[in-house]
């Protein structure tokens, strides 16, 4: 317990003008910068995401990663500021126009330690924190806090490492609508040269508070059909003309959500370098109120009990695969989605759906520094209620029985997005061999293939109408061609 209170004691207790030891500042981040002219009419991306495999799904992103040493003690007492923004980049890689009104501040804390290389360390501000990720998705199914600002002890004993947190995740969960969520979890985790494994958890607490708007309430007697197609004050004037004034007020509700994290990763003999596994189910919390206008009148529609049984569950897995030493390597990927919305049983959503992916990459080496890469990827992603995808321009609205949906409880003509794409070029890498060998330069062409009518980022017309100054196109096929540069510094 004494280094813990000596750590809190550094944090708490620093001059308004400490001296920084610039000598020990560092910078440290990561930068994707590309050239992908679309003629296709898309906006620079092969398809909607990430699960079809990052490459060319991806747009581009500078990150900044400074570390400042604030304290050095003779005693051994130190402390470090670390700071992290990102953003897509400069001008010309986006619609952002390169304004740096689209780079964020991401994370921000200090780190405090009564010794070098101490056991136990105090972190206070940004808490996010993750464990691994799937580098052929870009994406982090293990990770905890996000969004959270707090105070967290880290520590570690031999090959095992632990994290315990508590803080506020209220701005991070619902920006300007603040109320204080409080959110606690931690993490324990296993590492040796030929094994990683853990486990974490978080839980989320936001109380009702009398009186204020942005905390949890339920308007009472609201049907999901109701709120779908935004009738839910037209419903409750039927029979009851000129009472708007009784429109139903809001009812004080207690708001919980959490999440539990798994991983687990090992190297076995020279061919497989690693396998990573990794697991997550989550209840998300409730969703804010939403606005219906009736007669030029605004009414608020809480929706705490039509959105506090949604539930995620991700499973993925990586292996690395070194089929030819210092000529051939392997990397293959899979991941599923599952999502369920226990409130909604009656439309597509988000929050409905079963979504699988498989991703292979071949890297051959012809040198240390020239690479062939070849990569395939296959996803399918079903809507659990109803059609939610068009696959002709002509199958506007059109349900599951065939007939006009005039009610809008179903968008297309598709309850399953079905994506194939494929990708190959050459790479140049400065620094040799590896599919995690950064910096590298990248020219690539790639090719997506969609059950779902124009399945990717573009501003075409959708609607069919004698209106149109521009008549609705149809296209399964997309191609891309991109010139990429990437690396961590």
């Amino acid at each position: 317990m004494k280094p813990l209170l000596a750590c809190l004691t550094l944090l708490c207790a620093q001059p308004a003008a400490a001296f920084v030891d610039h000598s020990s500042t560092s910078l440290g981040g990561y930068a994707r910068l590309l050239a992908r002219p679309d003629l296709a009419g898309g906006q620079g991306q092969l398809g909607f995401w990430n699960l079809y495999g990052r490459l060319l799904n991806e747009g581009p992103w500078i990150s900044l990663d400074p570390r400042l040493a604030v304290l050095r003690k003779s005693s051994g007492a130190w402390s470090d500021l670390h700071l992290k923004f990102e953003g897509p980049g400069p001008l010309g890689a986006d619609g952002s126009r390169g304004s740096l009104s689209a780079m964020r501040l991401t994370q921000a804390y200090l780190r405090a330690g009564t010794s070098q290389g101490s056991k136990h360390t105090v972190r206070v501000g940004s808490l996010s924190t993750w464990y691994g990720d799937l580098g052929l998705y870009d994406m982090r199914p293990a990770r905890l806090f996000d969004g959270a600002l707090g105070v967290a002890v880290e520590g570690r004993r031999a090959n095992w490492s632990y994290l315990l947190g508590l803080g506020d995740a209220g701005y991070g969960l619902k920006g300007d609508a603040y109320n204080a969520v409080l959110n606690a979890g931690a993490s324990l985790h296993y590492r040796n040269r030929h094994v990683v494994a853990g486990v974490g958890g978080e839980v989320r607490f936001e109380p009702s508070v009398a009186g204020k708007s942005t905390a949890p309430h339920a308007t009472p007697g609201v049907a999901i059909e109701d709120l779908l197609r935004g009738e839910v004050v037209e419903r409750f004037l039927e029979g009851r003309p000129g009472q708007e004034d009784f429109f139903p007020k809001p009812e004080t509700r207690d708001a919980r959500s959490y999440a539990i994290v798994a991983e687990l990763g090992f190297k076995a003999g020279r061919v497989i370098k690693w396998w990573q596994n990794f697991a997550r189910f989550e209840r998300l919390h409730p969703q804010s109120p939403v606005q219906e206008t009736h007669n030029g009148r605004e009414f608020t529609i809480y929706l705490h009990d039509l959105s506090d049984e949604r539930y995620q569950a991700t499973l993925g897995s990586e292996i690395q695969l070194q089929l030819i030493p210092k000529r051939l390597d392997l990397w293959i990927g899979a991941i599923g989605l599952w999502s369920s919305d226990e409130d909604n049983t009656v439309a597509p959503s988000d929050q409905s759906m079963q979504m699988l992916s498989g991703v292979a990459r071949a890297q051959w080496y012809l040198d240390s520094q020239w690479h062939l890469l070849v990569e395939g990827s296959i996803a399918s992603e079903h809507s659990v209620h109803g059609n939610r995808w068009r696959a002709t321009p002509r199958s506007i609205e059109s349900n599951s029985g065939g007939q006009s949906d005039l009610r809008g409880l179903e968008y297309g003509d598709l309850d399953t997005r079905k994506t194939r794409q494929f990708k190959g070029g050459l790479l140049f890498s400065p620094r040799g061999r590896g599919l995690f060998a950064r910096p590298v330069i990248r020219l690539l062409y790639g090719v997506q293939h969609s059950n779902q009518n124009n399945a990717f980022g573009n501003q075409f017309e959708q609607r069919e109408s004698n209106e149109n100054t521009f008549a609705p196109v149809e296209r399964r096929l997309h191609h891309l061609v991109a010139l990429e540069a990437e690396t961590w510094f």
